[in-house]
């Protein structure tokens, strides 16, 4: 059994000057050797995620889309899946799907068309070092939930364009956090302050 041909999906809003993204392919290749009931179940997920990502309900044809993959991992799906994590933003992710789809296509086409939009969302991933001067024994500081503690200072952090929440702990307990806006392909230094009778402090320096 074959998936029915991809048809477009309109990302809209990508970038300013980049509004729209269709995607045309060929028909990605199931085959119903193995086990025609999941061939099956992939190819209605698929459908599904088409339909919804036509209809900009970007949530639901992700889950569509890597439900689908984990079935059968065609790099069509791979990159359909990519594009509605454009579409919500999720730069880092959809960068992802677009390498696996680069990876496991047999078509230049599509080859062509993943490894462009992923060199374009590098340029649109933004970059953070976080810095806590001092003795940093009994402190964490955790990026949108995830524990960076060990980055501090050190390591360059890809994030997705938009908002996010630095938290400063000691010992566990949360002393403050803050919220801190990450423009398109910036860089951004930010200096965390632990005086609790102050802010956070935010440095920002250019890249």
């Amino acid at each position: 059994m074959k998936l029915p041909p991809l048809h477009a999906v309109t990302i809209l809003h990508y970038v300013v000057a980049y509004t729209v993204v269709a995607l045309v392919l060929g028909s990605p290749s199931i085959s119903d050797a193995d086990d025609p009931a999941q061939s099956q179940l992939a190819r209605t997920l698929y459908e599904e995620g088409l339909d919804l990502a036509g209809q900009e309900r970007w949530h639901e044809a992700i889950d569509r889309f890597e439900r689908a993959f984990a079935i059968r991992a065609e790099p069509a799906i791979a990159l359909n899946l990519a594009s509605a994590l454009m579409a919500e933003n999720r730069l880092i992710e959809a960068s992802e799907w677009l390498g696996q789809a680069a990876i496991r296509s047999q078509s230049h086409a599509v080859r062509d068309l993943a490894i462009s939009l992923r060199t374009d969302i590098a340029r649109r991933i933004g970059h953070i070092v976080i810095v806590l001067p001092g003795d940093q024994t009994g402190w964490s500081v955790t990026l949108d939930g995830k524990d960076v503690t060990r980055t501090l200072g050190t390591r360059d952090l890809a994030v997705d364009p938009g908002e996010h929440i630095v938290a400063l702990l000691r010992n566990g307990v949360l002393i403050r956090s803050t919220t801190i806006e990450i423009p398109p392909g910036s860089f951004r230094r930010i200096v965390l302050d632990r005086n609790t009778d102050r802010n956070v402090s935010l440095l920002s320096v250019p890249r």
